[in-house]
């Protein structure tokens, strides 16, 4: 079982995204795609770092449907953007 200790410190991004590649699956998003694991888990990994870290949900309308992402402080936190081949148009 993968678990992320929030009490070993404060939030690091490759850290938890490591994690999260060997958790992602089918199980977690019907998009997944072993060529493309990141797919179709946006929002249950911007609850996840929202339930952990406290960090803000956003999201942002693509042609493809809503894209769920974080916020840290002042950062912001895309674990999933892998998921797509290029840039994300109309990200703030």
């Amino acid at each position: 079982m993968n678990v992320i200790d929030t009490t070993a410190g404060p939030f690091d991004a490759d850290s938890v995204l490591a994690i999260l590649r060997r958790a992602w699956s089918s199980t977690s998003s019907s998009q997944w795609r072993p060529d493309n694991p990141a797919r179709g888990q946006c929002n249950v990994t911007a609850i996840l770092l929202h339930d952990l870290y406290g960090a803000e949900i956003l999201k942002t309308p693509l042609a493809a449907g809503e894209h769920f992402y974080n916020r840290i402080g002042n950062e912001r936190i895309d674990l999933t953007a892998s998921q797509f081949a290029g840039c994300l148009c109309g990200y703030p």
